[in-house]
C-alpha cells in the first residue's frame, strides 16, 4: 500500500547542516575595578531600530564573540543585574574580525523602597531541574505565535502534520500554560498555541525529569509555557483564522484576551477547528494452524468530520499585597462523525473463501467541564502557601451502527445483519491540593505538600442485533462497569546552593492508590491497593566559560488511562474489535539524565528502566476462533537509552537553522500467551528547520523530520518522515501576519506496524494513511495594550487526572 519511502527526509536533514564560521565581533566587559563581569548579557542590536540581531552571555573572563555577522551598522548593549546598562556607539561592520573597546559597567545606586531592580536573563538558563528558554530576553518579531516559539526551543519537535509534540525524542509530552495542563485534544491545543502571540510569552520551561512537587504521573516530561499579563489597566489579546484543503475542507479559529483593572485580572481563551478528511486503514493477519495458512485482510475507507471547541475563562484578584485568589473554568467539546466502508476477505491456501462488506456510522462526542478555585498567601518574603480545589466532569457518548453483508468466495450474497453498539461513559473527579514553600536563608529552600483525589467512573456498553424487526440485546458484550479510585499523595523537597557554581535538589514523594473495578454481576473484578515512593535527585555544576553539567534522576508512574480500563467494544469487522483491558497494571519508570551544555549546543544522555510498561493498540489473537482484539497491554519491562543533540545556527543574516536529533535504542521483554518474548531496536529520530528571511517582510521555511524503524510494544513501526514548506508575510503597521503552509509534500508520512511472532503461529500487519499535502492559509493579529509583565505562576491541582481522561 505504501510505496513512498521517507529516506528523502533523512537526506535533507544531512544536507542542511552547514559549517560553522569564525568569530567576527569580539570584546570584553568589566566592572569599574576592571574585574571581568562573568555571564553578563551582551546584545548585538541593529543601529537603525534597535532590533535584536544576536544575544549571548560573556564568558568567565568577561569576553564575548559574535559569529556570522552580516555587513551593516550595529550597536552593543551590556546588561547585568545590579549594574547600570551600557551601550556602545553605533559602528559599521564590513568583514573580517572587529575588536571592540573594553566596556565598564558601574554598580547601580538605588533606593530599594522606590526602585525595583529587574535583571535581564540569558536566552537559555539551565536551572537545577529544568532548562528555561527566556523568551522575554529577546525582541520578539511581530506576528510570531507561541507554537512557532515552541518549535524553536531546544530539543522540542513540533509535527504539525501528525499534531504531535515531543521533547528529547519522547512523545506524549504534557503541555502546561502557567503551570496548568491543557488536557484538551492535541489538535485543539496546537490550534490554541498557533493563535496566541509570542509577545505574551515570558519563558518556556522544558522539564524532562519532573521534581517531587509535580505529580508522579507520566514519563515523557513537561513543557510549561509561562505567559505575561497586562501591567497597567487595559485590554490586549490576539486572534487567528485558518482555512485549508486537500482531501477535505479544514477550518480553525482561536481568540485570547486579557483585561486588567486595578486588582482584578480577567482572561479568556477560545479555540475552534473543523477537519473534514479521509483515512485509509488496513489490518491483515495471517494464521498458521495444522498446516493450513489462513489470511484475513480488512481494508477500511473512512470519511470523518472532526469538530473541536475549547474554552478557558479565569480571574485573579489581589486581595492584598501578599494574597491572591483566583478561579478558572475550562470546557471542551469534541465531536467525531464518521462514515466508513470496510471489506473483510478470508483466504485459505490462497483461495478466497468468504467476504464481508461493512458500512458503519460512528459518532464519538466528548463533553468536559472543570472548575478550579485557588488561594495563595505569602506570610513573609520567605514563606508561601498555595491551596487548590478542583472538580472535573467528563461525559463520552459513542454510538455506532453496522450493516454487514456476507458473501461466499464466488461473490454470492449469503446473508445480511444489522448491529448497533453504544457506549456511555461519565467521569467525576474531585481534587484537593495544598503546597507550602519556605526559604532557608539565601541559599536554601524547602517545599512540602499534600494532595487527595477521588474519581468515579462509569462505563455502560450496549450491543444489539436486529432480529425479525426487533432489536435484541447481545448479553455477551453488554455490560455496566464502575471504577472508584482514591489517590493520596505527600511530598517534600530540599534545594540548596552549595557554592557559586554548584547546586542540588533532593525530593521524595509518596502516593497511595486504591482502585476498585466491578459490575452489578461481578463486583470487585479488580481491587488494588498500592503505594510507592518516588525519589528525585538533581545536581548542577557550572563549568568554565559558558558550559554547564546537569544530572537528574526521578521515578515516575504511568497509571492506565480511564479509557484504557473501560471494557468498550468498537468493531472493525465481525472478527476484529477494539476493547479496553481491566487488568492493566500501572507502569513504574526510573529515569536518569545527564546534560552537557556548551554555548547554545546541548547534549543529553538518557537512560530509563520501565517496569510493566503500558503499550496501547496491541493485537491479541484467538487463533481457535480467528478473532483479533486490539487493546492495551502491560509489557514485562523495557530498557531505553538515547543521546539527544540540539543546536541552533545562524548561517547568514537571512538564514537560520535548527537541528535536533536523537540516537538510541530499546530492549523490551514481555510474555505473550505465557511465552517469553524479546524485542530490541536501535534507531534515529531527527528534525531540522531552515528559515530564510526574504525582502518585503516575507519569510520562507523548510522543515523535515525522519524516524527510522522502532518498536512500540510488540509491534515494529516502519520508517516514516515528512518534508514541509511554509511562507509567511508580515503586514506593515502591525496589521497581522499571513502564513501559507504545505505539509508532507512528498507523501511519506505513513504509519505501518507489523507484529511477527513466529512461535505463536501468526503475523499481523496494520497501516494508517494520514492525509498528505494539506494546504493551509492562516491570518493572525494582535490587538490592545502591549505593556506586559511576568504572570503569577499558578497551577491547578488536577493535571494528572485530566491526562488520564483523554
Amino acid at each position: 500500500m505504501y510505496t513512498n519511502r521517507p529516506l528523502l527526509g533523512l537526506a535533507i536533514l544531512l544536507a542542511l547542516c552547514p559549517m560553522l564560521s569564525k568569530a567576527q565581533i569580539t570584546g570584553t566587559v568589566v566592572d569599574t575595578e576592571n574585574q571581568p563581569l562573568a555571564f553578563a548579557n551582551v546584545l548585538l542590536l541593529h543601529a537603525q531600530d534597535s532590533s535584536l540581531q544576536k544575544g549571548m552571555l560573556a564568558t568567565e573572563a568577561g569576553t564575548y564573540a559574535f559569529e556570522s555577522i552580516a555587513v551593516g551598522t550595529y550597536l552593543l548593549q551590556f546588561q547585568m543585574g545590579g549594574y547600570e546598562t551600557a551601550f556602545s556607539e553605533p559602528f559599521s561592520y564590513e568583514k573580517g574580525e572587529k575588536k571592540m573597546k573594553t566596556v565598564q559597567l558601574g554598580a547601580k545606586s538605588v533606593e530599594l523602597d522606590e526602585v525595583q531592580i529587574v535583571a535581564i536573563k540569558p536566552l537559555y538558563e539551565q536551572q537545577i531541574d529544568r532548562l528555561v528558554v527566556n523568551v522575554a530576553s529577546t525582541i520578539t518579531n511581530a506576528g510570531s505565535t507561541v507554537l512557532e516559539v515552541l518549535e524553536r526551543s531546544p530539543g522540542v519537535v513540533v509535527n504539525r502534520q501528525s499534531n504531535s509534540i515531543s521533547i528529547a525524542g519522547k512523545d506524549g509530552v504534557i503541555v502546561m500554560i502557567n503551570g496548568k495542563a491543557n488536557r484538551m485534544p492535541i489538535e485543539a491545543a496546537m490550534s490554541l498555541l498557533n493563535g496566541m502571540s509570542s509577545n505574551s510569552v515570558e519563558k518556556i520551561e522544558l522539564i524532562t525529569t519532573p521534581p517531587a512537587d509535580f505529580d508522579a504521573e507520566g514519563n515523557a516530561g513537561i513543557i510549561n509555557i509561562v505567559l505575561k499579563q497586562s501591567l497597567a489597566d487595559g485590554t490586549n489579546g490576539s486572534f487567528a483564522l485558518t482555512a485549508g484543503y486537500w482531501w477535505g475542507e479544514k477550518a480553525a479559529a482561536s481568540f485570547n484576551i486579557n483585561h486588567r483593572k486595578g486588582k482584578v485580572n480577567l482572561y479568556a481563551n477560545y479555540s475552534f477547528s473543523r477537519d473534514h478528511t479521509k483515512q485509509f486503514f488496513i489490518n491483515k493477519r495471517t494464521i498458521s494452524r495444522d498446516g493450513l495458512r489462513t489470511v484475513l485482510d480488512t481494508k477500511s475507507e473512512r470519511e470523518p468530520v472532526d469538530w473541536l471547541n475549547d474554552l478557558r475563562v479565569g480571574i485573579d484578584v489581589n486581595l492584598g499585597p501578599k494574597t491572591v485568589m483566583g478561579g478558572l473554568v475550562s470546557a471542551y467539546n469534541t465531536l467525531w462523525d464518521m462514515v466508513a466502508y470496510n471489506t473483510l476477505t478470508q483466504k485459505e491456501a490462497g483461495i478466497l473463501r468468504s467476504q464481508v462488506d461493512i458500512k458503519n456510522d460512528e459518532i464519538n462526542e466528548w463533553n468536559h467541564i472543570s472548575g478550579n478555585l485557588n488561594f495563595q498567601h505569602s506570610f513573609s518574603g520567605d514563606q508561601k502557601l498555595t491551596v487548590n480545589a478542583d472538580y472535573l466532569y467528563t461525559h463520552d457518548n459513542n454510538p455506532t451502527a453496522y450493516v454487514n453483508a456476507f458473501s461466499d468466495g464466488n461473490g454470492n450474497l449469503l446473508s445480511t445483519e444489522e448491529v448497533q453498539a453504544g457506549k456511555v461513559t461519565p467521569i467525576n473527579i474531585w481534587v484537593g491540593k495544598i503546597d507550602y514553600e519556605q526559604k532557608l536563608g539565601e541559599k536554601a529552600k524547602w517545599e512540602a505538600g499534600l494532595k487527595g483525589t477521588q474519581a468515579e467512573f462509569l462505563n455502560r456498553v450496549n450491543i444489539e442485533n436486529l432480529i425479525q424487526g426487533n432489536w435484541v440485546e447481545d448479553s455477551f458484550f453488554t455490560q455496566d462497569y464502575s471504577l472508584n479510585e482514591d489517590i493520596a499523595a505527600a511530598y517534600s523537597s530540599f534545594e540548596i546552593k552549595t557554592s557559586e557554581k554548584t547546586s542540588m535538589k533532593l525530593g521524595l514523594r509518596y502516593e497511595y492508590t486504591h482502585s476498585n473495578l466491578g459490575s452489578p454481576d461481578e463486583p470487585n473484578i479488580v481491587d488494588r491497593r498500592y503505594g510507592y515512593l518516588f525519589p528525585s535527585v538533581f545536581l548542577s555544576r557550572q563549568l568554565k566559560n559558558d558550559q554547564s553539567l546537569q544530572f537528574a534522576y526521578s521515578r515516575r508512574i504511568s497509571r492506565p488511562a480511564y479509557n484504557d480500563l473501560a471494557p468498550f467494544v468498537i468493531f472493525l469487522d465481525p472478527n476484529t474489535y477494539f476493547t479496553g483491558n481491566a487488568a492493566l497494571q500501572p507502569g513504574i519508570t526510573d529515569a536518569f539524565k545527564l546534560d552537557y551544555r556548551v554555548k547554545k549546543i546541548i547534549f543529553s544522555l538518557n537512560y530509563s528502566y520501565e517496569d510493566s510498561a503500558i503499550a496501547r493498540y496491541q493485537p491479541l489473537i484467538d487463533a481457535g476462533k480467528d478473532v483479533q482484539l486490539i487493546t492495551s497491554l502491560n509489557m514485562d519491562y523495557v530498557h531505553s537509552v538515547s543521546l539527544h543533540v540540539f543546536f541552533p545556527l545562524k548561517v547568514s543574516d537571512g538564514w537560520n537553522m535548527q537541528f535536533s536529533g536523537t540516537f538510541g535504542g530499546q530492549e523490551l521483554h514481555t510474555f505473550y500467551n505465557e511465552i517469553p518474548t524479546k524485542f530490541s531496536y536501535v534507531g534515529l529520530k531527527g528534525n531540522t528547520t531552515q528559515t530564510f528571511s526574504l525582502p518585503k517582510e516575507f519569510t520562507l521555511e523548510i522543515s523535515a523530520f525522519y524516524s527510522s524503524p522502532f518498536n512500540y510494544g510488540i509491534q515494529k513501526i516502519r520508517a516514516m518522515g515528512a518534508v514541509n514548506l511554509g511562507i509567511q508575510k508580515k503586514l506593515p503597521d502591525d496589521k497581522g501576519v499571513f502564513r501559507l503552509t504545505w505539509n508532507d509534500i512528498f507523501y511519506t508520512n505513513n504509519y505501518t506496524a507489523t507484529t511477527a511472532l513466529q512461535n505463536q503461529g501468526f503475523e499481523v500487519t496494520s497501516g494508517y494513511l494520514l492525509e498528505p499535502r494539506v494546504l493551509k492559509l492562516t491570518y493572525s493579529r494582535n490587538f490592545g495594550d502591549s505593556k506586559i509583565k511576568g504572570s503569577r505562576q499558578r497551577e491547578t491541582g488536577s493535571e494528572e487526572e485530566r491526562g488520564r481522561i483523554n
